[in-house]
């Protein structure tokens, strides 16, 4: 239970309400036909977004005589099946991530001397990061989303079995639905909102669950730093205005240093616990993110090299969202690796 304010929290539980994770996780949560809301919107997200792995399949089979094309259908198809995995792991373990929140609080350990200013720094850290993040985020699916409208009068030529080209207009995905190209092209808006809706739903996951890796690593490791701290400062925190001889200084402070040496082990105890606990809940995931992110660093420079060779230059809307894709990816998998990297130096 969550019962005291967000300012005692590592994690930025006010992004975690604006966007919903915070409702998503919470048991107490409203009702709608036995089951939370914001699971049922996640439910919903799924069947999107399994729609969207039949279109990408489609697409594949209809831009098969274009390697290009292949090969970014392909990329699509990993980087929809990673949300599905990030989006289904937040419904299931839903009960023991609202458990976990409460480890990030600032009063989790019990130590009256702990210095806390350690665990001030790390929530100051942790509401930078993952509000930059989540700008960051919104600012790349944007770019996606509104790239159609800013060029309007673009086309993406599909090569076909006859080696002559299909004229789709130009869309955030440019998937390729089972209609003639007419069609398409007539009824442009419907398909336009149908892959709106995926990059949106693709953009929230990675804002959600940023929220929660990021306060996660930074509480582990801070709080590992504020241990650490206690230990190495304690028998060093006392006054001498009330000792009136070394003799008495070491019969009055011996029994408070082995008392506040116990509270230490078990908070150092109690912590390493919720660690154990977060890690075998969280590897799966994380080891996941983590792979899926690399194939998707490999599979855009492929691409843009395929474009390049096939007369699209760095500087148009194609090549630079795969750019902003490949900045994005980059920028997030170093900072996941940095966040790990804190963890092992402070352990």
């Amino acid at each position: 239970m969550i019962q005291e304010s967000t300012k005692t929290y590592i994690i930025n539980l006010q992004l975690m309400k604006l966007i919903g994770l915070y409702q998503l996780l919470n048991p107490n949560a409203t009702i709608l036909f036995g089951y939370n809301i914001y699971k049922l919107g996640g439910f919903i997200s799924i069947l999107f977004l399994t729609l969207n792995i039949i279109m990408c399949n489609i697409s594949i089979y209809y831009s098969q005589y274009d390697f290009t094309a292949v090969v970014r259908y392909i990329m699509f198809i990993y980087a929809t099946f990673f949300v599905i995995i990030k989006i289904s792991f937040l419904i299931i373990k839903s009960d023991i991530l609202w458990n976990f929140i409460s480890f990030t609080s600032i009063n989790f350990l019990s130590y009256s001397g702990h210095q806390k200013y350690f665990l001030m720094n790390a929530r100051i850290i942790s509401l930078i990061i993952s509000n930059v993040f989540a700008i960051l985020w919104v600012a790349f699916i944007a770019l996606w989303i509104f790239s159609p409208i800013v060029i309007n009068d673009s086309y993406l030529n599909i090569k076909s079995k006859n080696s002559t080209y299909m004229q789709y207009r130009y869309n955030t995905l440019n998937l390729l639905f089972p209609v003639s190209t007419q069609f398409y092209n007539d009824n442009f808006t419907i398909f336009y909102l149908f892959e709106t809706i995926i990059l949106i739903i693709y953009g929230y996951s990675m804002i959600v669950f940023d929220c929660l890796i990021i306060s996660f690593c930074l509480t582990i490791a801070f709080q590992l730093r504020t241990i650490a701290s206690s230990y190495s400062t304690l028998g060093y925190n006392h006054t001498n205005n009330q000792i009136k001889s070394e003799e008495n200084q070491l019969i009055n402070e011996k029994p408070m240093d082995l008392s506040n040496l116990i509270v230490i082990i078990q908070d150092h105890q109690k912590l390493t616990k919720k660690i154990h606990d977060i890690f075998d809940e969280m590897r799966p995931i994380i080891l996941f993110q983590l792979l899926s992110e690399s194939i998707l660093m490999s599979l855009i420079p492929l691409v843009l090299f395929l474009n390049s060779n096939n007369g699209i230059s760095l500087t148009s809307t194609e090549s630079i969202k795969l750019l902003s894709a490949e900045i994005v990816n980059t920028g997030h998998l170093f900072s996941a690796c940095y966040l790990f990297s804190l963890i092992d130096i402070y352990t």
